[in-house]
């Protein structure tokens, strides 16, 4: 089925980033145990917040409901005081920055894979997100700096470096919720 928010149905808004968990509940299997029962807690935009815990607690499905890529069960997940289920998802999904623990880049230079998040970032832009990340340290160092090509998943570099360069491109959508 068609996602609700690909059809551009649901709020606009400026977001600033409040998060809120009201007693959200989410589980997968319509007959199996929650996976999410009852969550409850707030971030405040500007806000640092860690979810620690162990494997299948639930912290990635968090990340997900935040996404929309799922919707609570039960309880009202809000952003900015508003019910997700009323934003646009495509709206929501262009404030959030994700940095997963694997990120993919692609064979092209440092500049492509930074811009491919936003194609009509200035370069300025481009070297300030790789100072804010760190990645501007060893981009300097590389033959042809920024202009250098990576290999198919940039395997001629370092997962550190794949790391920074993955919160650097996420850091140049301007993200008003950076998920990490």
């Amino acid at each position: 089925p068609t996602e609700r928010g690909a059809t551009k149905r649901g709020t606009r808004f400026p977001i600033e980033g409040k998060l809120d968990f009201d007693k959200v509940s989410f589980q997968y299997e319509p007959q199996g145990a929650p996976i999410i029962d009852g969550l409850s807690f707030t971030i405040n935009s500007g806000e640092i917040f860690g979810i620690v815990g162990r494997s299948g607690s639930g912290k990635s499905t968090v990340l997900r409901l935040i996404q929309g890529l799922h919707a609570p069960l039960n309880g009202v997940l809000r952003i900015d005081n508003r019910d997700i289920r009323e934003i646009d998802l495509v709206h929501l999904r262009q404030n959030i920055g994700v940095v997963l623990q694997e990120n993919f880049l692609f064979r092209g230079t440092v500049k492509e894979n930074l811009a491919a998040s936003n194609p009509t970032a200035t370069l300025e832009q481009i070297l300030e997100v790789t100072r804010i990340s760190g990645a501007d340290e060893f981009i300097e160092k590389l033959p042809f700096g920024i202009d250098t090509k990576l290999e198919e998943n940039a395997s001629n570099l370092s997962g550190g470096q794949r790391q920074r360069l993955s919160i650097a491109r996420a850091l140049l959508r301007d993200p008003k919720i950076l998920i990490l």
